[in-house]
C-alpha cells in the first residue's frame, strides 16, 4: 500500500511538472529528459509512469473526464434540467481550459495551440489511445444522458424525450466549442456562445420551451 501511493504521488508529480514545461517551453521543445531532470526522478522512473511525451497528454484527458464527472456529482438536487446541462458546460470548458489554455495562464496562447494540436495527434496515433479518449467522451456522454434522464422523471424533460441521442449531440457541440475556445478559429469560444448552443439542442425536448 505504501509502495502505491509513493508511485501515484511521484506519478502526479511528473505529470504537473510536464504541464509546467509545457507552458514554459512549449511541447516541442520540451523533452522527457527536461521533465525527469525537474521532477528529480531517474529516466527510467519517468518512463516506467509515461513511456512517452503523447501519453502526458492523454492524461490530460483523463483528468479533464474526472472534473466533469466531478462537477455533475456537485450539481444541486434542485436545479432544474436546463441549468444542470448549461452549467456542465462551463465548468467543462473551465477545467479543459486549465489542462490546455497555456496552463495557468503562465504561456503565450500560441503554446495553447501547439499543446491541444499535440494532444489531437496523440488521440489518432493509435487505436489504443484512440479508444481511450473515446471512453472518456462515453463518460462524458453518460454524465450529460443521467441529468436528461433525471429531467424526465422531474417533468423537465418531455416524456419519451431520446435522451441517448439528445446527450450524443451535446457531446459533439461541447467538443466542436472547446476547438473553436482553444484554437481561436472564430470568435465562437465564449460562455454565452456555448450556452446559445446547449439550448438550440436542449430546447426541442424541454418542455418549460413546449
Amino acid at each position: 500500500m505504501g509502495e502505491y501511493k509513493c508511485s501515484a504521488k511521484t506519478r502526479r508529480k511528473i505529470y504537473d511538472i510536464a504541464q509546467e514545461l509545457f507552458a514554459e517551453k512549449g511541447y516541442g521543445e520540451t523533452s522527457l529528459i527536461d521533465i525527469a531532470k525537474r521532477a528529480h526522478v531517474s529516466t527510467g522512473t519517468l518512463y516506467r509512469h509515461y513511456p512517452s511525451k503523447s501519453s502526458l497528454l492523454l492524461c490530460s484527458a483523463d483528468e479533464s473526464v474526472f472534473g466533469f464527472e466531478e462537477a455533475a456529482s456537485e450539481l444541486p438536487a434542485n436545479m432544474g434540467c436546463r441549468d444542470r446541462i448549461v452549467t456542465l458546460f462551463a465548468r467543462g470548458m473551465e477545467n479543459g481550459m486549465k489542462l490546455f489554455a497555456a496552463i495557468d495562464g503562465g504561456g503565450p496562447a500560441n503554446r495553447s495551440a501547439e499543446l491541444y494540436l499535440a494532444y489531437r495527434s496523440a488521440v489518432y496515433a493509435s487505436p489504443e489511445s484512440f479508444a481511450r479518449v473515446s471512453k472518456n467522451r462515453a463518460a462524458i456522454r453518460s454524465a450529460f444522458e443521467r441529468v436528461l434522464k433525471g429531467g424526465v422523471e422531474s417533468g423537465d424533460v418531455v416524456s419519451g424525450a431520446d435522451t441517448f441521442a439528445v446527450a450524443d449531440v451535446l457531446v459533439s457541440v461541447f467538443f466542436q466549442h472547446y476547438d473553436s475556445a482553444l484554437l481561436g478559429y472564430d470568435e465562437e469560444g465564449d460562455a454565452l456562445s456555448l450556452e446559445r448552443k446547449a439550448m438550440a439542442v436542449l430546447d426541442p425536448v424541454l418542455v418549460c420551451a413546449q
